[in-house]
């Protein structure tokens, strides 16, 4: 009930200002049927170029709840010219101020709608909207998926070099699980059974028996281990580290471990289609970009969050040289051991270090 209510709302304040607007506004803004949108288009084909209050009906397709992907698709196809229109002119306050693209990418609509909208208007993806982003930018912020963000830097390669326009945040972990750094701040607990409880549980009884006679084992002890964790603002990061960073909180490592449980052949396809490799492709350099906190590689911080191999594979490729050291004298690998790492990640990681290292 709530759903239909919001959807309700969010229907009747786009359908207020287009009350005096054509029959094919106001469907799309009422959330009207495809075929009854399929209908208007043939009877008023004419409609589709008309704007009220400053938008023509394909924004108003992006915008409405509920209009299908197929909508959308018609609706550009009978006038591709509205991809071209900066919203942002005729309503500088509209918080999806922009081309029609930046408004795809804003309100997470499907990777077919946003890849028809680069390729009716391929300047949109260097366009910036009402807040100074670039649409790959938005992209990698909300998450995404790894076709948007590709189909927009292969609009927009340049994008790749510019920094990231917002701050993320780096996890780092205090020196009882990690010794490269000194700060320790309070975080989260974990509970974890003692190593020599469980030992000797599985040597020696408490002496209690139990109602039919046999010895009551001893249960193992339990010890809370408080694990400090801290996050460092990365205030300028390059789109690369964004990316990596960001990436791991949608859980894309784990789709990309999942994946190549199903064969190497369908990991090998997503992990060439994946955010970090397009980065990568349309500026390499950004391999070897160091970070602001403690003068890190990209290496290093997608050892810290975790990355799987087919990262490091992609940044050794990329990289000019050999992985080095960060301002504390620590390679990746260090941080991959540290971490846990499976054995490939630190396989990878040691390939990609120098002997002498």
């Amino acid at each position: 009930l709530t759903e239909d209510i919001k959807r309700c709302v969010s229907q009747s304040e786009i359908a207020r200002p287009l009350l005096k607007a054509s029959p094919l506004h106001a469907a799309l803004a009422t959330g009207a049927p495809e075929a009854t949108i399929r209908a208007i288009l043939r009877a008023r084909p004419g409609d589709v170029r008309k704007e009220s209050s400053g938008m023509h009906p394909l924004h108003v397709a992006l915008e409405a709840p509920g209009a299908s992907v197929a909508t959308k698709l018609a609706i550009l196809r009978a006038y591709p010219a509205a991809a071209r229109v900066d919203y942002a002119e005729a309503d500088p306050g509209h918080p999806l101020g922009g081309t029609a693209l930046h408004c795809a990418v804003y309100l997470g609509d499907d990777p077919l709608v946003i890849a028809a909208l680069v390729r009716a208007y391929p300047h949109a993806a260097k366009a910036l909207d009402s807040t100074g982003a670039l649409p790959v930018q938005v992209a990698v912020k909300l998450g995404a998926p790894d076709a948007v963000v590709q189909a927009l830097l292969a609009a927009a390669p340049e994008a790749a070099k510019l920094p990231y326009p917002w701050p993320v945040s780096l996890p780092i972990h205090d020196a009882h699980c990690n010794r490269r750094y000194d700060e320790t701040p309070r975080g989260a607990a974990e509970t974890l059974s003692s190593s020599s409880a469980s030992s000797s549980a599985s040597k020696t009884t408490t002496g209690k028996t139990t109602s039919n006679g046999k010895a009551e084992k001893h249960q193992p002890s339990t010890t809370t281990i408080v694990r400090s964790v801290k996050t460092v603002a990365l205030s300028t990061p390059s789109l690369l580290v964004a990316t990596l960073l960001l990436r791991k909180s949608v859980g894309w490592y784990g789709n990309l471990r999942a994946a190549g449980k199903k064969g190497k052949r369908v990991a090998a396809v997503l992990q060439s289609r994946s955010a970090t490799h397009a980065v990568l492709k349309a500026h390499p350099a950004a391999a070897d970009a160091l970070v602001e906190y403690h003068k890190m590689t990209p290496a290093h911080v997608a050892a810290t969050v975790g990355a799987p191999v087919c990262v490091f594979k992609a940044l050794a490729r990329a990289a000019a040289g050999e992985f080095g050291r960060d301002g504390q004298k620590n390679l990746p690998v260090h941080i991959a051991i540290l971490r846990s790492a499976p054995p490939g990640v630190i396989t990878a990681l040691l390939r990609s270090s120098s002997s002498s290292s």
